[in-house]
């Protein structure tokens, strides 16, 4: 392979390595700005596919329910607003965990690396500054792009910043968005489902674990096993 695609949260870092387990973003959001929080949820689900596929940011969303619901909010409640909406994204980042960032390393020394992400822009401001960073060719972010996995397009944008084809790239991801096998659609060489992180992290149960598995070319469970699948 001459290229390696991979997705990022929970493949490559994970914020729940730091999440205290009762911790919930919207929750703070709804708290600080004296929201039924309810609305708020609903009200961000609706708003999903817009904060993932352009540069509106989680904040200006924020302000945009206040306004709507007419609720004035003071500088210092906006700025706690963007703290908390990539939160422990930004810890997860700055973070990661040894022996991914030393596989990383050793990868790309061979190949080229880039990143795929459905994300908003506050999930990745502490990107530019991660120790993985570095070791990446570029990174296509949805928001950024316009298009979100597993639309071909967004495969696309991140092939395209390595200048090689699918076919001479892997895919790297825990599964999310149905990201495998929009990968296997999209002509990757190798598709791999990375199961470091869900396997332990409470977030995916064990038949959803398979169910992502069975979408791809090979299991991993440790990021460290990928570099003898490549070639």
């Amino acid at each position: 392979m001459r290229g390696i695609v991979f997705d990022l949260f929970h493949t490559l870092v994970d914020p729940e390595d730091f999440r205290p387990r009762e911790s919930w973003r919207l929750r703070h959001v709804a708290e600080t700005i004296d929201a039924n929080g309810r609305d708020l949820v609903m009200f961000w689900k609706d708003t999903y596919f817009e904060r993932t596929t352009s540069p509106v940011s989680g904040t200006a969303l924020v302000l945009r329910y206040a306004a709507d619901n007419g609720i004035d909010l003071s500088e210092s409640q906006v700025a706690d607003i963007t703290d908390h909406l990539g939160d422990y994204q930004d810890i997860a980042l700055d973070r990661p965990r040894p022996d991914v960032l030393e596989a990383v390393a050793s990868m790309a020394g061979a190949h080229e690396l880039a990143l795929l992400s459905n994300c908003y822009l506050e999930e990745v401001a502490a990107w530019p500054r991660s120790p993985l960073a570095p070791h990446f060719v570029g990174a296509a972010f949805s928001y950024a792009i316009g298009f979100r996995k597993p639309d071909h397009s967004a495969y696309l944008a991140a092939t395209r910043l390595l200048g090689v084809e699918p076919g001479e790239c892997a895919f790297v991801g825990n599964g999310g968005s149905n990201e495998l096998s929009g990968a296997k659609s999209a002509g990757f060489g190798l598709v791999v489902h990375q199961n470091q992180f869900n396997q332990s992290d409470g977030l995916v149960t064990a038949e959803e674990q398979q169910r992502r598995a069975a979408e791809a070319d090979a299991q991993i469970t440790a990021l460290g096993e990928l570099e003898p699948l490549l070639g």
